[in-house]
């Protein structure tokens, strides 16, 4: 043998090639993006729970100890913040541009086995895909030039200012990415 031929039908009901064969097989919908997330959201959760948890056991008896959660989040540089949100901007852009190219450039093999002529008035799709990735760099370099030197104060710790600016960059970041 050869590769196996994966067919589809039309409408008619004769079978052709289909587009995914030639994409690899991959059927990328919504239901990989709602796993993703039920996966994400379940570890948080287990994150917090068990940070809670073992807390719980040496202090008291609360579920969600928000004084120690606020102890990790002082204690984590307000750099990183800023840098975790604008790799998020970059990174979430590429990845959803990628997803993008991958749909519509799998679209548009099975548009041209059916009708070649349209071939180059549908690349403007996959342009469009482009653009999204150079979105997210254009924020990324737009929030690279806001970060400034703040001096930490006497005992280590940044100015309240410099959290908020470091959550700020990384909420923008991750909005961008995520929205592109």
């Amino acid at each position: 043998g050869g590769t196996p031929r994966v067919a589809w039908r039309t409408r008619e009901g004769e079978e052709g090639p289909s587009a995914m064969a030639v994409a690899g097989g991959l059927k990328l919908d919504g239901r990989l993006l709602i796993m993703a997330s039920a996966v994400f959201t379940v570890s948080l959760l287990l994150l917090v729970f068990g940070i809670s948890h073992g807390r719980r056991e040496q202090s008291g008896d609360k579920l969600v100890d928000f004084e120690y959660l606020g102890l990790l989040f002082r204690s984590v540089n307000p750099y990183f913040f800023a840098a975790l949100g604008i790799a998020a901007a970059i990174g979430f852009s590429v990845l959803g541009a990628a997803w993008g190219i991958f749909i519509t450039g799998s679209s548009l093999v099975g548009a041209a086995v059916r009708a070649p002529r349209i071939t180059s008035k549908n690349l403007i799709s996959v342009i469009f895909c482009e653009a999204v990735a150079i979105y997210g760099v254009i924020i990324a370099i737009i929030l690279q030039t806001k970060i400034e030197y703040v001096a930490p104060l006497g005992d280590g710790q940044y100015p309240q200012s410099a959290y908020a600016s470091g959550y700020a960059m990384f909420a923008a970041g991750l909005t961008v990415g995520l929205a592109n």
